[in-house]
This record gives C-alpha cells, sequence and structure tokens, in this order.
C-alpha cells in the first residue's frame, strides 16, 4: 500500500517536475503565468492536470484547441512515479531514500529538457552535485568511498566521451559524476549498461522500421533515468556486478 501511495504521489510531482523542467528552459517563473497550452495559451484548470488520466481522456489532445499534447508530459509524470515507488522499494523509509529523491529528481528534471530540447541545464546538476555532497557527509558512513565513485565515473564518461569523438553528450559525462556519488562506481558502470540496453530495445526497432532517422540526436538522459532504476531492481532482486 504504500508504495501504490507514493506511486500517486509521484505522478503529482512528476507533472510539477514538468513545469520545472520545461520552465527553466524558457526561464519563465515556476508560478507565474498559471499553467495554460503551448499551443493555444489557453489556461488549464484542474480536471485537464490530473496526471496521466487527463492524457488519456483527451486523447493526447488540448480540450480546448484540440492541438497534440507532447507524450513527452506522460514520460515525466509516469518516470516520477516509477522512481518515487521503486525507489522506496529498494531504500524503504531510510535517509538514504531521502537522498536518494533528490538525486532522482534532478534525473527526470534533465530527462524532460533532454527529451525536449536536447540539453540538461548545469543548473540541474550543480545542484545535484552539492545537495547529495553535503547530504552524504552528513548521513553517510562511507562518504569518501561515493565521492571517489563519482570521480571515477565522471572520468570513465569523459573516457568514453573522447574516443567516441564527442558522439556521446557532455552532459551525460556529468549527469554520470552524480550517478557515481549516488550509485558508486560499480553500480553507475551497471547503470550505464542497463541504459544502453533499454536505448537499444526501444531505439533500434524504431530506426529499423523508418519510425526515425539514423542521423536522429538520442535524447540519452531518460535511458540514463531508466539505467539507474534497473541498478536499484537489480539490487533488491540480489544481482551486483562487483
Amino acid at each position: 500500500m504504500p508504495l501504490f501511495g507514493i506511486f500517486i504521489i509521484g505522478l503529482f510531482i512528476g507533472s510539477f517536475y514538468n513545469v520545472v523542467a520545461l520552465r527553466t528552459l524558457t526561464k519563465e517563473s515556476i508560478a507565474f503565468p498559471p499553467s495554460h497550452c503551448t499551443s493555444c495559451n489557453h489556461r488549464l484548470y484542474p480536471q485537464d492536470l490530473v496526471p496521466v488520466f487527463s492524457y488519456i481522456f483527451l486523447k493526447g489532445r488540448c480540450r480546448y484547441c484540440k492541438e497534440k499534447i507532447s507524450p513527452m508530459y506522460l514520460i515525466g509524470e509516469l518516470l516520477t512515479a516509477f522512481s518515487f515507488a521503486i525507489s522506496l522499494w529498494h531504500f524503504g523509509f531510510t535517509a538514504e531514500w531521502g537522498i536518494t529523491l533528490i538525486f532522482l529528481s534532478v534525473l527526470i528534471c534533465s530527462s524532460v529538457t533532454d527529451l525536449k530540447e536536447k540539453i540538461v541545464p548545469n543548473g540541474f546538476i550543480i545542484f545535484g552535485v552539492i545537495s547529495t555532497i553535503i547530504l552524504r557527509a552528513i548521513y553517510s558512513e562511507n562518504f569518501w568511498s561515493y565521492i571517489a565513485g563519482g570521480v571515477m565515473a565522471f572520468l570513465l564518461m569523459l573516457l568514453i566521451y573522447t574516443f567516441s569523438g564527442g558522439k556521446m553528450g557532455g552532459a551525460d559525462v556529468k549527469i554520470y559524476g552524480l550517478i557515481g556519488l549516488n550509485l558508486g562506481f560499480y553500480n553507475a558502470v551497471l547503470s550505464l549498461l542497463i541504459s544502453c540496453l533499454s536505448c537499444s530495445i526501444i531505439m533500434v526497432p524504431l530506426i529499423y522500421f523508418k519510425k526515425l532517422s539514423r542521423k536522429v540526436e538520442i535524447p540519452f538522459v531518460p535511458f540514463i533515468t531508466i539505467g539507474v532504476l534497473g541498478v536499484y531492481i537489480a539490487n533488491n532482486l540480489g544481482f551486483s556486478i562487483i
């Protein structure tokens, strides 16, 4: 029951994270103007803003102008709900779960901006790194091992970035520094493997059936988030690469 409750809460928080992420890109206030359709600017009311259900009920279209609503909003809501529930399943109601929620919140907001503009604002990553280091200094017994994990994960991704000729996004390198701070180095590597696998499973068929161009720039942060959740699931099921 707590997992279901956290899942529902996560849907509503995910809706808020969509606002935070998208308005960060446009440099708008989070509070003003009120939620509105990006096509016709009509103000959205509570019945238009119920996470997931409004999207399904309205068949993915604005109630007022009938323009299509990006599935990105749905992805942000579901990603948050699953992130909150899976992390609670893994950690329970502990200080580590609190640290993880901040970390996952950064990944979710970064996923939304990556889907929208293929950009991850540095402010998200800086906030995640600083808050994680402070909280780990207060609550974690193995503080320096997490610091080492962050540095090693960052350097590994920097090496991959260099040898890929810049084909991997620079933001992914920074994000993996944050992931190492939270998961440790070995689990960060496991998350990378799961991320690449999930990306292949979803993107290869789309490219094969010509739904996407081979030259399309793939927003990888959502898959990174899936990889992190995959680590929590794998660890709970007793799998580890350590």
